[in-house]
């Protein structure tokens, strides 16, 4: 452990961006000296972001026989870190409003991408249109003529069918010929499939629901009642394990920016409504957990929930 916590650059996956981390804890695990006068040292450590209080576990490299890096001057190389997390991507907006089986694929073929697993990515790719053409009652002797059926009813344009005979030729050697696809392959393929997703469910969803829904109405009203913000935290608990412990806004923070930004201007009475369903029994996916003191405004505890669906 250190006396002091040292500050350091590091990507988070929840900001998405190069943030100030400080490194919580600190453990050598070698520090040994090669032939030649080559220096290594490997630390594990946990380090919290500054910005958004996420905690990533860091397994990282000094190698003090080289230059130090050009960015930060020091002599720290990232080896592997957890979560895994993919740089510089962001989730489909509203992809709780996939269908299950897809959006379970989906969710797959992305962690096989973070644990660069890119063989299992490439036929996740593949799965993914098998299963829209599944969920849209597609048939078809093979994967070519399902999507050339999905074009012959309109559900794809005949740029999107031309776009998706790409992703399945990566697929098909994939799985036939086990042929690792780059990563750059990979992340094309990826907006290529992400694009689809939206076009197909996201899209006309909530065009439907804005049918259905006179002009006038302020739509703001439909985002902030307590059935709404529980609508949403129940979708949202599908992505965390049984025991899982944080605040409440943590378990929010995967829904996309505007359902964020509303449900945070109340979610202090959310929180207070929350409480109360979990002691009358009402509400069974969350217990209440612990309190913690808050960092930025001194006499406030925290609240912490416990999954327990």
């Amino acid at each position: 452990m250190m006396d002091k916590k040292e500050i350091i650059k590091n990507y988070c996956s929840n900001c998405q961006n190069e943030n100030n981390h400080s490194v919580l804890f600190s453990k050598v695990v070698s520090d040994y000296e090669l032939a030649f006068g080559v220096s290594i040292e490997i630390r594990y450590e946990t380090v919290e972001c500054m910005g958004c209080e996420n905690i990533t576990f860091l397994k990282v490299e000094f190698d003090y026989t080289g230059p130090p890096n050009s960015s930060d001057g020091t002599y720290r190389s990232v080896v592997a870190s957890y979560p895994n997390s993919l740089k510089n991507h962001k989730l489909i907006d509203d992809y709780h409003l996939l269908p299950k089986n897809i959006r379970v694929v989906y969710f797959e073929t992305l962690e096989a991408i973070k644990a660069k697993c890119f063989l299992l990515a490439g036929v996740g790719f593949r799965a993914i249109i098998e299963a829209i053409c599944l969920e849209k009652s597609i048939l078809g002797k093979d994967l070519k003529t399902k999507i050339a059926e999905l074009l012959f009813k309109k559900l794809i344009t005949k740029k999107e069918e031309e776009r998706l005979h790409a992703v399945r030729f990566l697929g098909n050697e994939a799985v036939h010929q086990i042929a690792v696809p780059e990563e750059r392959d990979l992340m094309i393929v990826l907006k290529i499939t992400e694009h689809l997703l939206d076009n197909l469910y996201i899209i006309d969803t909530k065009t439907v629901l804005l049918k259905k829904e006179p002009i006038s109405k302020p739509q703001i009203k439909l985002t902030t009642t307590y059935e709404y913000f529980e609508k949403l935290l129940i979708e949202s608990l599908k992505f965390f394990k049984q025991n899982d412990e944080f605040r409440l806004g943590h378990f929010i923070d995967k829904l996309d920016k505007s359902d964020k930004k509303r449900l945070k201007d109340n979610l202090v009475n959310f929180e207070e409504e929350l409480k109360n369903k979990i002691n009358a029994g009402d509400f069974a996916l969350l217990k209440i957990g612990k309190t913690q003191p808050s960092k930025n405004e001194p006499f406030k505890n925290i609240q912490f929930f416990i999954v327990n669906n």
